[in-house]
């Protein structure tokens, strides 16, 4: 799916978008991520240490926006008939809390190791 998605981004934007934009943009797209994106840049016959640098920042550029604005969005999201999945997530983030401080240090010690 990943592919046929980066695929189309490639066949309908090449001619108009430089082929680093599209990288980028594929990357920014929560179904296909950094896959989406390295696959995109594989299809226009770009370098693999370009593409991978330009799809990596792509991927990373919306975690500070998600994380300042979640608890917004949330509240947005609950006025709409999504109020469901938004409580949910919440719920299920509120049981794993625990489990995450108690294990905060480790968890970052190993991510960044």
């Amino acid at each position: 799916m990943a592919e046929t998605i980066a695929n189309w981004f490639v066949t309908t934007f090449e001619g108009t978008l430089a082929r680093e934009w599209i990288v980028f943009l594929v990357s920014l797209l929560p179904i296909l991520e950094l896959r989406g994106g390295i696959i995109a840049g594989f299809a226009m016959n770009m370098e693999w240490l370009p593409t991978f640098i330009i799809a990596y920042i792509g991927n990373i550029l919306p975690i500070p926006f998600i994380l300042l604005f979640i608890r917004y969005i949330f509240k947005v999201l609950k006025k709409t008939p999504m109020r469901r999945v938004v409580e949910w997530c919440e719920r299920r983030a509120e049981q794993k809390s625990e489990q995450i401080r108690k294990y905060a240090y480790w968890g970052v010690f190993l991510f960044v190791a």
